[in-house]
């Protein structure tokens, strides 16, 4: 009795199957491409006269900015993502030192 009140309760209303949710795809991160044009726009003009830690400081941020980029829109293995979010908050950190450099070096 109890199989055939089974049957009947799936026939009825049969179990819904769990499905994933397809990824959603990126966006199209307009801002932040504008924000690595406008680095490298500001290193190239700036070149000459930027001393060599505001170079650094700005090959370092353009360097992180391009990595998020890479990071959001790149099919990239596990192992190559974990590189690649390692390489740009690595330049980050290391642009964000150089800017403390360069402001110590200013105004003390």
């Amino acid at each position: 009795m109890a199989k055939q009140s089974k049957k009947i309760q799936h026939k009825i209303a049969p179990k819904k199957q769990e499905t994933t949710p397809a990824p959603k795809p990126p966006g199209k991160d307009y801002v932040l491409l504008f924000v690595i044009a406008f680095t490298l726009g500001m290193s190239i003009l700036g070149w000459g006269t930027f001393d060599n830690l505001n170079r650094g400081m700005y090959a370092m941020l353009s360097l992180s900015l391009i990595m998020t980029y890479t990071q959001r829109h790149a099919k990239l293995s596990e192992e190559r993502l974990t590189l690649v979010s390692r390489i740009g908050l690595a330049a980050m950190i290391l642009a964000i030192a150089l800017f403390g450099v360069t402001l110590y070096q200013r105004y003390m």
